[in-house]
């Protein structure tokens, strides 16, 4: 158990991450709820679409299986909210999702080898926290309901570089899509 009077080895930030990526405004539900958790934690338009805000960047640093070398995990909280979605992505390390509040989310997953697309659901009613998406694998997400807000851990951790939008791939996207139809409501 941890003592809360001894603040966590890292770096946690109190304000926006500048990322290079040009920001895309999504669809805001306007509900006061809403509109309180990005006002709360100081949430910015993410790339892939919903809201972010780093939370943590680990002060230690790791090499990667790749060679290079990263921050030992990042977290950051995500949000989604109604009539947005996150969209096909895939980053160089495993990322943890874990539910926090709001409604069920669904985190659509395609392996690096593209043999299947899976659907997971978070929910907190249905006891379902959390699912660890496999570094390279490609996913995207969306809520049931009106928002979800989720926290996302990538270890080692997660870099603008190493983040890679489908939608950006044309090769991959081609191959997907054969494959997989009916992914195109994520780009």
């Amino acid at each position: 158990m941890t003592d809360p009077s001894v603040p966590a080895k890292g770096i946690f930030f109190a304000g926006s991450v500048s990322h290079g990526f040009e920001k895309r405004e999504d669809a805001i539900d306007h509900s006061h709820e809403v509109e309180g958790i990005i006002r709360r934690h100081g949430m910015e338009c993410h790339v892939e679409g919903g809201w972010f805000r780093e939370l943590y960047r680990s002060t230690d640093r790791v090499r990667h299986s790749d060679g290079r070398e990263r921050n030992a995990s990042t977290a950051i909280h995500y949000l989604l909210t109604g009539g947005s979605v996150g969209r096909w992505h895939r980053v160089a390390s495993d990322e943890l999702w874990h539910f926090c509040e709001g409604q069920a989310l669904e985190l659509h997953e395609i392996p690096s080898d593209l043999s299947r697309h899976t659907v997971h659901r978070l929910d907190a009613a249905a006891g379902e926290w959390f699912h660890v998406v496999p570094a390279g694998s490609w996913q995207a997400a969306r809520t049931t309901g009106d928002f979800s807000l989720v926290t996302c851990v990538v270890a080692p951790g997660f870099e603008y570089a190493d983040f890679r939008l489908l939608s950006d791939e044309p090769e991959a996207l081609e191959r997907i899509v054969r494959r997989h139809p009916g992914i195109e409501a994520f780009l």
